[in-house]
C-alpha cells in the first residue's frame, strides 16, 4: 500500500482492503472464488469444499441472492433426500471496471463477476493535470460502448503507477456515483496473475512487477508490499520496494550508446539516445546484439539477487515475473534462475517454480477489476 506498513488495519476509504480480513469477509471471498472457479455449484458442494457448515453457507448464499450477486440455477441430480440447489454468479447484472494508470498509457476494461472482459479501451496518458478528467471520460466511454446499465457497474478499481493520481478515485465517484478503490500497479498485477493464471493459483506467491521493479508477496488473499517512503524501508521490506524503471535496461542502453559503443541500438536511437526503449533493447538482445545481451544479462542477475533474498525471507511456492521483463524470455530468465539457485536456501528451493506472466500489458487493469470484485463481496 502506498502508505506503507503503518497501515496494516483494514482501510475502506478508497484503498483496496489488502490486509487482515474478519471471518465473514474471508468466507464471503472463499465462497465467491469457489463459485467463480466451478461456474455452477451446489450449496452442499460449497459446504464440502470450504468446510463451512451448511446453515452458514445457506446464509451467505441467500444474502448474495438477495443482493442479486448470484442466481439459483435449479436442481442437480440427487443421491437421496432433498435435491441440491445449484448456484452460479449473476454475471449479467454485475460488472466492474479496472483501470491501469501507467507511465505511458491508461488502459481500461469492463469485466463481469467471472472476470470475463466485456469491453477494453486504452488511451495515451496525457499531462498529469489532465489525467483525472481523461480517466473519467474513459470510464464513461467504456460504459457507453458496453451498453451496460450504469447501475450494474458495482465498483471501479484503479492500479496507480504513481500515488499523485489518487485524486482520480474521488473524481470517478463524484462524476459517476460508482464506488472506486485504488492500489499500486504491482499489487493489481499480482492479483490478476493469482486469479487468471492457473499456474499461479497457490497460497504463497511472490510477484515481481519489473516495470517499477516492485515486489509483492501474497499469502492467500492478503498482500504485502512496501511504500516508497524511505523511513519505512528498514529491514526486510526494503527488497519489496520499487527500484529503477524496467530494471534500468533502457537507461543502461542509453549510456552505452552515448559512449559510442558499437551496437544495433545506435540505429534505433536515430541520433537521440532518449529514443531507446526497453522494448528496443529486448529486441536487440534477441537478435544477439552483444551490448544488449550484456545489459539484459546484468538485469537478470540483479533481479535474481533480489528474488533470492525474498525467497529466503518468505519461502514462496511460485515466483511470477511480469511487467515487461518476461518479454526477453530465457535471455533474462536463465541468469535470474541461476542466481536464485546459487543464493537461495536449499530448503526453500524445493518445489519452487519461477515462471513468467501470462497477462502481459493487461495484468494491471484485470487485477484492478478483480480487486474491485473482491471489494464488492467483502462489503456484501
Amino acid at each position: 500500500m502506498y502508505d506503507g506498513v503503518k497501515k496494516m488495519k483494514i482501510e475502506r476509504n478508497f484503498i483496496f482492503t489488502c490486509h487482515t480480513l474478519n471471518d465473514k469477509e474471508k468466507r464471503s471471498l472463499l465462497i465467491y472464488d469457489l463459485i467463480r472457479k466451478r461456474g455452477i455449484i451446489s450449496r452442499s458442494e460449497i459446504t464440502k469444499a470450504t468446510g463451512i457448515n451448511a446453515v452458514s453457507v445457506s446464509n451467505y448464499i441467500n444474502n448474495f441472492i438477495e443482493k442479486k450477486m448470484v442466481l439459483e440455477k435449479g436442481f442437480d441430480i440427487s443421491t437421496g433426500g432433498r435435491k441440491p440447489e445449484l448456484i452460479e454468479l449473476n454475471t449479467e447484472a454485475n460488472h466492474v471496471i479496472g483501470i491501469d494508470i501507467g507511465k505511458r498509457e491508461i488502459r481500461g476494461a469492463i469485466a463481469d463477476l467471472g472476470i470475463n472482459i466485456k469491453v477494453r479501451k486504452q488511451i495515451h496518458r496525457p499531462a498529469d493535470r489532465e489525467v483525472s478528467s481523461e480517466v473519467v471520460r474513459l470510464v464513461e466511454d467504456m460504459i457507453a460502448a458496453s451498453k451496460i446499465n450504469i447501475t450494474d457497474i458495482k465498483a471501479v478499481g484503479l492500479g496507480l503507477s504513481d500515488e499523485k493520481f489518487i485524486n482520480v478515485v474521488a473524481a470517478i465517484k463524484k462524476k459517476t456515483g460508482i464506488d472506486a478503490f485504488y492500489g499500486p500497479s504491482a499489487a493489481c498485477a499480482a492479483f490478476a496473475e493469482r486469479r487468471i493464471n492457473q499456474s499461479a493459483d497457490v497460497d504463497n506467491l511472490l510477484y515481481i512487477y519489473s516495470d517499477v521493479g516492485e515486489g509483492v508477496m501474497m499469502h492467500q488473499d492478503i498482500y504485502l508490499s512496501a511504500s516508497e517512503d524511505e523511513s519505512l524501508m528498514e529491514g526486510k521490506l526494503r527488497y519489496l520496494r520499487p527500484w529503477d524503471d524496467y530494471l534500468s535496461i533502457a537507461e543502461s542502453a542509453r549510456r552505452e550508446v552515448a559512449r559510442g559503443v558499437g551496437t544495433k541500438m545506435v540505429s534505433l536511437a536515430k541520433g537521440n539516445v532518449n529514443n531507446i526503449t526497453r522494448e528496443d533493447v529486448m529486441a536487440c538482445a534477441r537478435a544477439d546484439d552483444e551490448v544488449a545481451l550484456n545489459i539484459v544479462l546484468s538485469a537478470g542477475i540483479n533481479l535474481g539477487l533480489r528474488i533470492a533474498y525474498l525467497v529466503n525471507l518468505f519461502a514462496p511456492e511460485i515466483v511470477v515475473i511480469g511487467g515487461g521483463a518476461q518479454d526477453a524470455g530465457d535471455i533474462i530468465l536463465m541468469p535470474l534462475k541461476k542466481t536464485v539457485d546459487r543464493l537461495a536456501f536449499r530448503d526453500h528451493l524445493k518445489g519452487l517454480k519461477i515462471i513468467t506472466s501470462t497477462l502481459g500489458e493487461d495484468a494491471v487493469d484485470i487485477g484492478a477489476a478483480s480487486l474491485a470484485i473482491r471489494e464488492v463481496f467483502i462489503k456484501a
